[in-house]
């Protein structure tokens, strides 16, 4: 835990670094902003519900409004997550933003990604973990450029809120999608063309005319019967399309062409 008094030196006034082993942690932000970072072996991790709404989608990064209950799901038994907590001054952020810091924004910048803050946050760890005498000026530093860029990922919602993506960068969105050895899904998207999910999801929207999660599951489906017709092993069909057991799999192909992978497979062979 590293606590800066002065708000000159940075806008974070606790640093966190933490571990934490499956389960679920209830927890009520101090009167700042909390801006959360956790991270599994596997895959990003991090769910919040605010007060009585829904479980945030899976990310790598929240922004909780002061005093609201967060209900914190860690993930699996099997997983280790490395949390970082910043709490941070929202009016030493307000002014950075030229403008107040509302809740309204803190909370729809719930699931976001952003990979200057990630390496700042990665390299606050390590000088936590250091602990000597160059590591309080280190965070510090760091906590500045946190605090830097925050401000730009908050400030940016208004004027992102009726923009889109360029027409080309969708383009590449599409290339991206169907030319991956295995099909992506929408975080992995955002994070690849850093960009939060919901400025990905409406720009697809509104350039290609379909649902950027229906387009996903479309080339999934598709490129799951070609690997089918081929003889791929359903199993391999499954991790290659996306889908983390091949029973979810299953479930999607049938509700797709009304067969089971196994049924489609063998009537193609029948026919051939």
């Amino acid at each position: 835990m590293f606590p800066t008094d002065d708000a000159k030196a940075g806008i974070i006034s606790r640093l966190d670094a933490t571990t934490l082993v499956g389960g679920s942690v209830y927890e009520i932000t101090t009167p700042n902003l909390t801006l959360h970072w956790r991270v599994s072996p596997r895959r990003p991790i991090f769910k919040a519900r605010l007060s009585n709404g829904p479980i945030s989608k899976p990310g790598q990064m929240a922004i909780v409004a002061a005093d609201i209950r967060a209900y914190i799901i860690a993930g699996q038994a099997d997983e280790t997550l490395h949390t970082l907590i910043c709490n941070i001054d929202p009016d030493w952020l307000s002014q950075i933003a030229d403008k107040p810091i509302r809740a309204d924004m803190q909370i729809s910048s719930l699931d976001f990604y952003n990979a200057a803050i990630e390496m700042y946050l990665r390299r606050a760890v390590e000088e936590i973990t250091v602990c000597d005498l160059k590591s309080d000026f280190a965070i510090s530093s760091l906590s500045d450029l946190i605090g830097i860029e925050l401000c730009r990922v908050l400030g940016c919602h208004d004027s992102k809120r009726d923009a889109i993506m360029p027409k080309k960068r969708i383009q590449s969105v599409r290339n991206f999608i169907m030319e991956s050895e295995i099909v992506p899904n929408v975080s992995d998207i955002a994070r690849e063309f850093n960009v939060s999910i919901g400025y990905l999801s409406k720009s697809f929207k509104n350039l290609s005319g379909i649902n950027l999660h229906r387009f996903i599951d479309e080339q999934r489906m598709e490129r799951a019967k070609s690997m089918l017709i081929s003889n791929t092993p359903i199993k391999r069909v499954a991790y290659l399309s996306g889908y983390s057991n091949h029973s979810a799999f299953g479930f999607a192909f049938k509700r797709y062409t009304g067969q089971t992978p196994q049924a489609f497979q063998i009537q193609h062979f029948r026919k051939t």
